[in-house]
């Protein structure tokens, strides 16, 4: 259930709640369907086969008899002296008007010269087994099924031929009854599925869908929206970050200046997921004494940049956390000195409100060397739910809402967020705040 959630929580926010519902119901529907339908099936094709091979065991029962039958009357004939052709032709007769009732028909031969009936010609050798074994065989004629069994005997230095054939028409009209029964029931059962299916998406989709609609309407510029939040669970805890964000943003924060020690100190002492297992090393370099602005929020800030940065690297890879100050910095040089592979993601004027103004930054940069993001995925990482690497992320329980959030801090603090980042050479972002005293 969680992964599924991942999975529904992993869209691009230009993907609608309602588009995402119609795909999840589609797919839902047809697996459900082609599992119930194959089970069905299987089910049906096991019992049927397993029928099937009852009727030949029975089949072969009645031949048996019949066979047994002749052989002590011809015995008996021969014991009487009155053996002879008219003789057999009446067993056999007796023997079809017994199993008349079972739809059965009986040919008989003597070497190859036909017996019973009148008109059944030449024995055809192909319809029986060289070695005296019965042959037993299940076939349709006419849309009905039917079993024969041939075998053949030696008596009187003559080989004697039996052609037992039997339909099993009322086999065949229990299992249509059975057919149409399942038809009914899989029709009644596919319509309740299609219910039940539609309500629990609906209510399973819901809170996604307010979700949904809130971060669109603060991509718009609206704080004001909350959603309500029921439960512990990986929406909820979402909604509850999503209130939080929005609060931040409708709010004041208050922010005043802390020392850069005492930042990387939390950050050095936090436990990232992956790093271990990585063996990935923190290389943290101090060019400031000071940072302005809200603690807690820039230590959020930076827990998610490095997060990111532990899953792109490499096994025994380094990341570099560099803050400096950049004295008499002004947007315009800011813009000119940028290097053509600088990407910006967020500029909240950097706290001027010229941009010839100059003043002193905080610079702060997070650098890896590992998988890289793709040009085109750039200009979406800081958009709410998205993904670069969806399988990689979904198997490593992310939500794609880490650098929305980073870029919703920045912009509190009127910054800006760059990256540059190269396929396989690695990725470094950087964060500019106003310094105030």
């Amino acid at each position: 259930m969680k992964k599924f959630l991942y999975f529904v929580l992993k869209i691009r926010s230009k993907v609608s709640a309602v588009e995402l519902w119609k795909k999840i119901y589609i797919i839902c529907m047809i697996i459900s369907i082609v599992f119930l339908y194959g089970v069905v099936y299987l089910v049906f094709h096991t019992v049927y086969q397993r029928d099937i091979a009852e009727q030949q065991k029975q089949a072969l029962a009645e031949f048996k008899v019949m066979e047994s039958g002749v052989k002590r009357n011809m015995e008996f004939l021969s014991n009487e002296n009155r053996f002879e052709e008219k003789q057999l032709k009446r067993i056999i007769r007796m023997f079809e008007q017994y199993y008349d009732r079972q739809h059965a028909y009986i040919k008989f031969w003597s070497d190859k010269d036909g017996i019973y009936p009148d008109n059944v010609g030449k024995l055809q050798e192909k319809n029986f087994k060289s070695d005296y074994k019965y042959l037993v065989e299940i076939y349709s004629i006419k849309k009905v099924t039917t079993a024969k069994v041939t075998g053949q005997f030696v008596y009187n230095h003559k080989t004697y031929s039996i052609w037992y054939e039997k339909s099993l028409s009322d086999f065949d009209k229990t299992w249509n009854t059975l057919k149409k029964r399942f038809i009914y029931i899989s029709i009644l059962t596919s319509f309740i599925m299609t219910i039940l299916l539609w309500i629990v998406l609906q209510r399973l989709f819901k809170p996604i869908r307010i979700l949904t609609e809130a971060v669109s309407d603060m991509q718009s510029g609206d704080y004001s929206r909350r959603v309500k939040v029921y439960g512990n669970d990986d929406i909820a805890m979402l909604g509850y970050k999503f209130n939080d964000m929005a609060k931040m943003r409708n709010t004041e924060i208050e922010k005043n200046s802390f020392k850069t020690d005492e930042l990387i100190q939390i950050l050095k002492n936090k436990k990232y997921k992956k790093q271990e297992e990585k063996n990935i090393v923190l290389i943290f370099n101090k060019a400031a004494d000071e940072i302005y602005g809200n603690m807690i929020l820039l230590e959020s800030l930076m827990v998610n940049m490095i997060q990111n940065a532990v899953y792109a690297s490499n096994k025994a890879g380094k990341i570099y956390i560099n803050i400096f100050v950049e004295k008499n910095f002004t947007m315009e040089s800011s813009k000119q000195n940028n290097s053509h592979k600088q990407i910006m993601l967020s500029d909240s004027n950097l706290g001027c409100n010229d941009n010839n103004n100059r003043a002193d930054f905080i610079k702060i940069t997070v650098k890896d060397f590992g998988c890289g993001i793709k040009k085109d995925d750039i200009k979406h990482i800081t958009e709410a739910f998205y993904c670069v690497d969806k399988a990689r992320e979904r198997s490593e329980g992310r939500t794609g809402i880490g650098l929305f959030l980073c870029k919703q801090i920045v912009d509190i603090h009127n910054g800006s967020m760059s990256v540059i980042s190269e396929i396989d050479r690695g990725t470094e972002f950087t964060i500019s705040l106003p310094f105030h005293t």
